[in-house]
């Protein structure tokens, strides 16, 4: 099977970038004369906020947005002992994720997506406030009935 996503034909066309272009969404810091330390204790608000990228930088808040808990909207969790890798992975970086049902078999059906949020329940690292968003494979033949069942 391949492992390309075959939900949206664009997502796998990937963009020759340079060095210099950041990554799609990839935070923006705009640095500032005060040390990062000094900063956060003028600023208790910025407190808890992590970034990969302002280890060691300082940040203007009033011209910048720090994203603490990030959520993926299109994230492919797989299954059996690929699961066991990717949501540790994915719990640590993200606080909600939209999960893509396109598992063999796929998740067509309310009690489906229950059984397959439970397999990633069981993934999920202690004390993670990671929360999988189940959504439903739809096909021509999905009652309207199943996807009232699977709200």
């Amino acid at each position: 099977g391949s492992s390309r996503c075959r939900c949206w034909p664009a997502h796998n066309q990937r963009k020759q970038r340079t060095p210099q272009q950041p990554l799609p969404f990839q935070t923006q810091l705009i640095r500032k004369q005060m040390p990062s330390q000094q900063l956060l204790q003028q600023d208790r608000s910025l407190a808890g906020a992590t970034t990969l990228e302002n280890v060691g930088q300082t940040t203007d808040s009033a011209n910048s947005i720090t994203i603490t808990a990030p959520d993926d909207w299109h994230l492919h969790l797989r299954d059996g002992q690929v699961l066991g890798d990717v949501v540790p992975h994915a719990a640590s970086h993200y606080s909600r994720a939209i999960v893509m049902p396109n598992l063999t078999p796929p998740v067509t059906t309310a009690s489906l997506a229950a059984e397959y949020e439970a397999r990633i329940a069981e993934q999920i690292p202690s004390g993670s406030a990671f929360k999988p968003l189940m959504t439903l494979y739809l096909t021509d033949d999905t009652p309207p009935e199943e996807v009232h069942r699977a709200k």
